[in-house]
């Protein structure tokens, strides 16, 4: 298979054009710097070129089956200083790009945007359904180019994949980045500075070597994607299981959050489970208690009136809300009670019509996005999940962690693993509303046979045992790597 990746001659490039040998792949780089001797030495191609000419592109990519784009304005400093210059490189250029794909008719497109799309974190840790709110030049241009190219997918028919990258690290990156400088200081002996009050943090990848499953439950990827039409749908599933088995089996190492993302990934992939390693999300961490302890807002949450079932999540069908409401109505039947669903998404309109066909809009209330979703847990009756998937989902561990009695689906593959089997909170088959509802029913009639989470259970998601893991996890690559030097 022949790829060709733009931006090759950079940091990030060379260990993605480094990762395509190694699976066995031709690799054509496309830059306007020159390529390493390594890289050359190897058998990589080089194409010079700049992402400003349609003509030298589609040279470049005659014959390709895949590109993966890494090219165009990355220095954050320059884009602050010539945000058109960034624009130019970052948006005109991707779409440069996306032009010349469909002139050769190239497969797929895999687009390398960043996790600065997101700006400041409304809530931790960060997923894909996280508001996008760039706040500085180099974001808003990747943001509006993987926008863009997003279109050529959905109108153009060109199989797009966008990755949302930490910053990267590791070996030859440049020298005024905070890690080479934090790295060089402490070799040396010297202070190292540290700007703010300490407590900020940033997203990084290391040196693209290290894979963590962006989105972990990979054989589920059909139902998460919010693409209008099925084909489009498929083709971009498609396109992240190809990227998947590319490039997985060319990582010293895949973490991915639970077990069962672990099992779907070996069997997608062809990855012995020895090689997956299990992470799971820090979720526990100390801000969340003094958050909770936070004022409840919501008034039915807040008063003596009937107990408050509370659904928590982005309003998309893959978390399946229409369930939840059907059980509401169900439980309704037997008993007062009110359901509130933290969450905002393309789903809002038609749960809302959706509990008015059930009779029981009155007692169903949809307030949108909050950020501090803690106070509400604390005073809810029960929580209830009912996703058709979820590798880990977060808002189970607060709950445990926080005391809340649980409802939740049977689901591939979080909620299992997470409730240890049902001990920990209530277990119903994906889809069924009756099920909740007498799962509901059992927990506010103080008839379900679940109890607290042990401590010693909760610890494996916590922050300080999540930090842990992955430092040993890299200590281990770097020794091993050492080693083979």
């Amino acid at each position: 298979m022949k790829m060709v990746v733009t931006g090759g001659a950079g940091f990030v490039g060379r260990h993605v054009a480094a990762a395509v040998l190694e699976a066995g792949h031709e690799c054509v780089v496309f830059d306007a710097a020159g390529i390493p001797r390594e890289l050359a030495d190897r058998g990589v191609r080089q194409e010079v070129g700049s992402l400003s000419s349609i003509e030298e592109l589609r040279r470049a990519f005659r014959g390709a089956d895949v590109v993966l784009h890494l090219a165009g304005v990355g220095d954050v400093y320059l884009a602050a200083e010539k945000p058109w210059l960034a624009a130019e490189s970052n948006v005109l250029g991707s779409a440069n790009v996306a032009e010349a794909c469909l002139a050769e008719g190239v497969g797929r497109l895999i687009y390398a945007s960043t996790w600065e799309v997101y700006g400041h974190p409304v809530y931790e840790p960060l997923d894909e359904q996280h508001p996008t709110n760039p706040d500085h030049p180099y974001n808003v241009t990747k943001l509006a180019g993987e926008q863009l190219l997003m279109t050529y997918d959905a109108l153009r028919g060109l199989s797009v994949v966008a990755l949302r990258l930490g910053t990267a690290y590791g070996t030859g990156m440049r020298a005024n980045s905070v890690f080479s400088v934090f790295i060089t200081r402490a070799l040396r002996g010297e202070a190292i500075t540290v700007s703010g009050d300490g407590r900020q943090h940033r997203q990084f990848t290391h040196g693209v070597r290290t894979l963590v499953s962006v989105r972990s439950m990979l054989s589920g990827q059909q139902e998460v994607v919010d693409f209008r039409w099925p084909l489009v749908r498929c083709i971009h599933a498609h396109g992240v299981r190809f990227l998947a088995r590319c490039c997985y089996p060319c990582a010293d190492g895949v973490v991915t959050v639970s077990d069962g993302a672990a099992s779907d990934i070996a069997h997608l992939t062809g990855l012995p489970l020895s090689r997956i390693t299990v992470i799971r999300n820090p979720v526990i961490r100390p801000q969340l208690f003094s958050r909770a302890a936070e004022r409840v807002t919501h008034p039915w949450l807040a008063g003596d009136g009937p107990p408050v079932i509370l659904g928590v999540g982005r309003l998309h069908r893959i978390k399946d809300f229409a369930t939840l409401i059907k059980a509401f109505s169900l439980v309704r039947r037997q008993r007062e009670a009110r359901l509130v669903i933290l969450g905002d998404g393309p789903e809002r309109n038609s749960l809302l019509q959706f509990a008015r066909e059930r009779g029981v809009a009155a007692d169903v209330d949809l307030p949108g996005f909050t950020g501090n979703p803690y106070p509400a847990m604390r005073a809810a009756a029960v929580l209830a999940l009912t996703s058709r998937f979820d590798a880990l989902p977060g808002v189970l561990i607060e709950a445990l962690a926080l005391g809340i009695p649980i409802v939740a689906t049977d689901c591939p593959s979080g909620p299992r693993e997470i409730l240890r089997g049902g001990r920990y909170g209530e277990l119903a088959p994906v889809g069924d509303a009756a099920g909740v509802a007498a799962a509901i029913l059992r927990v506010l009639d103080g008839r379900s046979a679940a109890g607290a989470a042990d401590p010693e259970w909760l610890d494996q998601f916590r922050e300080e045992t999540a930090m842990y893991r992955y430092l040993q996890l890299l200590a281990d690559d770097a020794e091993r790597v050492a080693g083979e030097e």
